[in-house]
């Protein structure tokens, strides 16, 4: 833009979108798109055919067999990447060791990530940058949207391959250092330019400068106010994450001491109450339905929700989600001025550029399958690694010894109990990881539209005068219902498909209320609390025939 002047009193409304090619053209939106789409292919590819959960992240380099006393692998991808491998173990064909080809699988994908990780943070700040200067040059409200969501997918590519590089900047502190810098530069310059990006609405000009905005930032009622907070907080969030997750002692002695304290606080008021439970009078087992086991639920639903939080298929879920909010807001700015005519479908000679780029990242692929793959004397299994991951479970629970013993009813509800070993607790976690990624959808891409539709605001993940319908009051109550009644129903049912399909629907159930009234929540919890009790009365009668 030649012209660097601007009025804020002007009226644009009858002024055209100026051409600017370099920003909204077709082969720049098409390249960084692209980029960042292949970034999310590549590291969910690398989750499910690479990663090793049961590895310690701040190991050595030259010694994948070190870890740490106070590690533990992630049960929740334990148990994902398990189901995924078996079904690949029944379809394999080649005659490669699974664990070689695995780290060959692995040194490629981190080697593409590694290139498109430091592309991609010079990229955004090259991006950026060029906005703040061309502001005062009369930049439109429209290139600005473009602008900032070229850079958002830009942070957001950068911050997946922070994940996935864990071990690799940990073993190399003055590169994680620069890139952290660099990367918090970047989420600095991206929160600046979204503020703007609320006070977007039906009666704003997509030819009008951009830089009015700045100057009259307010909070205001529509959509576009609510999508700029969510990108904001999908950014800020991820940026915070990353700085815990690839430092030993935020991670490790912070985060994992303090959940080690609060956990173990937990137990103790569970194996006191467990205790008051073993005498085996009508009233001890009344007591263990209507105190202990609610309690254990709570306890249980927290865990693996803790779990679920620290996995990594929640970074590969993150990542997929906003990706998707970043496309969809890039679409609709997009496809908006293209029906109105105004959008650059031409190519030009710096369209080209990052069309070209993108082919950086696939030649590294293109290495690793042009490659022979390794003999197997090159790189033999270590067998410390399953040994790694059978004891550090073993080391998290202080009374192994105990759980082993089975209770008189036959179920297993102790407050030390490893439960991820119980056939039940595996479709639990299954279903919370579901229930997660389902109501995501519903508050990202659902939620906003409906209630600014209906003139509501959005209560979503905020408490409200309508407490019960609070997302995460509903969510725990629905887990803890699956718990309570699998620990009767495994002692009462003769049908495990009967029960498994009853667990199933009272989660469901759950989850379903919880979008619609407070009434519909009300009337669920009653049912659940009225059939609990029956079937609490009838395992009673059946406990004190049996003694």
């Amino acid at each position: 833009m030649k012209d660097c002047s601007y009025s804020c009193a002007e009226d644009r409304s009858s002024v055209p979108i100026p051409e600017y090619a370099d920003i909204s053209g077709i082969g720049v939106v098409i390249g960084y798109t692209f980029t960042a789409g292949l970034a999310v292919l590549i590291i969910i590819g690398y989750y499910f055919f690479a990663h090793r959960p049961e590895l310690d992240p701040f190991r050595s380099d030259d010694d994948d067999s070190q870890t740490s006393p106070r590690f533990r692998p992630n049960p929740v991808d334990m148990l994902i990447l398990e189901y995924t491998r078996k079904l690949r173990r029944k379809s394999a064909v080649t005659k490669t060791e699974p664990t070689a080809r695995r780290a060959s699988l692995e040194k490629a994908l981190l080697k593409c990530i590694r290139v498109m990780s430091d592309m991609q943070i010079l990229t955004g700040l090259s991006i950026l940058i060029s906005g703040y200067s061309q502001i005062r040059c009369g930049i439109s409200i429209y290139h600005w949207q473009i602008l900032v969501y070229l850079a958002w997918f830009c942070s957001l590519t950068h911050l997946s391959c922070l994940t996935v590089l864990r071990n690799h900047l940990y073993n190399h502190p003055g590169e994680r250092l620069w890139r952290l810098i660099g990367m918090g530069a970047l989420v600095a310059l991206l929160v600046a330019a979204l503020l703007p990006t609320g006070n977007y609405g039906s009666d704003t000009e997509p030819s009008a400068y951009a830089i009015c905005l700045f100057k009259h930032i307010a909070k205001t009622d529509n959509l576009d106010y609510a999508s700029m907070i969510i990108s904001i907080l999908l950014v800020g969030l991820g940026f915070v994450s990353r700085i815990v997750r690839l430092h030993h002692s935020l991670s490790i002695t912070v985060v994992g001491t303090s959940r080690g304290y609060l956990s173990e606080l937990s137990r103790q008021f569970l194996r006191k109450q467990y205790k008051g439970c073993k005498s085996g009078s009508r009233k001890s087992h009344w007591q263990r339905i209507l105190f202990y086991r609610p309690f254990l639920a709570i306890f249980l639903s927290f865990r693996v929700i803790l779990d679920l939080w620290s996995s990594m298929i929640l970074e590969v879920w993150w990542l997929m989600t906003s990706f998707a909010w970043g496309a969809s807001n890039l679409a609709s700015s997009w496809t908006r001025q293209q029906q109105d005519g105004s959008a650059n479908t031409d190519w030009t000679f710096g369209q080209i550029t990052p069309i070209i780029l993108t082919v950086a990242p696939v030649l590294s692929l293109l290495e690793y399958l042009l490659e022979k793959p390794p003999k197997k004397h090159e790189n033999p299994p270590k067998p410390s690694s399953g040994e790694t991951r059978t004891s550090s479970r073993t080391e998290t629970m202080e009374m192994a010894a105990d759980a082993a013993s089975v209770p008189p009813d036959g179920v297993h509800d102790e407050p030390d109990y490893d439960f991820y070993q119980e056939a039940w607790f595996r479709p639990f976690v299954f279903l919370v990881l579901c229930g997660v990624m389902t109501e995501t959808i519903f508050g990202l891409f659902v939620n906003p539209f409906l209630s600014y539709a209906f003139h509501k605001p959005i209560t979503f993940f905020l408490p409200s005068t309508d407490f019960i319908t609070w997302f995460p009051l509903t969510f725990l109550m629905g887990t803890t219902s699956f718990v309570l009644f699998h620990l009767l129903l495994k002692k009462l049912s003769t049908s495990v498909r009967t029960a498994r399909i009853f667990w199933v629907l009272t989660l469901g159930i759950w989850f379903v209320c919880a979008n619609l009234s407070s009434i519909a929540v009300s009337v669920c919890a009653s049912l659940s609390l009225g059939c609990y009790l029956l079937l609490g009365l009838r395992y009673t009668k059946r406990m004190m025939a049996g003694a």
